[in-house]
């Protein structure tokens, strides 16, 4: 489940190492009633994350249907169309601390910095030459750098981030395939 953060810090301390808050709403509150608090601690110097937990402010939530499943033959595969109760602002503390334990985890998510510890694990990076959302040497290009394992690195030419699902797909699949069967098969 998405969970939605509004993050503040100062524009001039981008790209530094700051000391983080993170600050969750209490029962019946959402991340917007944290702005003013987040910005002050933004201005002192510090990398807030404010968050909604899950069913409240602007985080998903789970929804339940509301009648019976489409049988298998009205279905796009795993997808179908149904009418279903969205289940919004439940008090939950136990999932509420998981959403808690989930932010931590995450401002720590750094798989570029992580990716030295996967000693013998063999890593394909397949790029887009032209990644829009990404820069291509601080992310795939770095990661392969620091790779302990067989590693292989393949810019795919002409294409953009969505481009790997589109146009290059059939080329990235193979190049998968190829790779898998050199160090997974036995």
């Amino acid at each position: 489940m998405r969970l939605t953060a509004n993050l503040y810090f100062l524009a001039s301390r981008q790209g530094q190492r700051l000391p983080t808050v993170i600050m969750s709403h209490g029962w019946g509150g959402t991340a917007a009633f944290l702005e003013p608090q987040a910005r002050a601690f933004a201005a002192a110097g510090y990398f807030v994350v404010a968050f909604d937990y899950r069913g409240w402010g602007e985080s998903d939530s789970r929804v339940i249907l509301t009648g019976p499943a489409p049988d298998a033959a009205r279905r796009d595969g795993p997808r179908f169309t149904a009418e279903v109760l969205e289940v919004r602002e439940v008090v939950d503390p136990l999932e509420q601390a998981e959403d808690i334990f989930n932010v931590i985890q995450f401002p720590r998510y750094a798989p570029v910095d992580d990716v030295a510890g996967a000693k013998g694990c063999a890593m394909l990076f397949i790029a887009a030459e032209h990644e829009e959302l990404f820069s291509n040497q601080e992310h795939p290009a770095l990661a392969h750098q620091r790779a302990a394992g067989p590693k292989r690195y393949v810019v795919t030419p002409r294409i953009t981030h969505y481009g790997i699902y589109g146009e290059a797909r059939e080329q990235a699949t193979q190049l998968a395939i190829d790779w898998f069967d050199q160090h997974l098969k036995l």
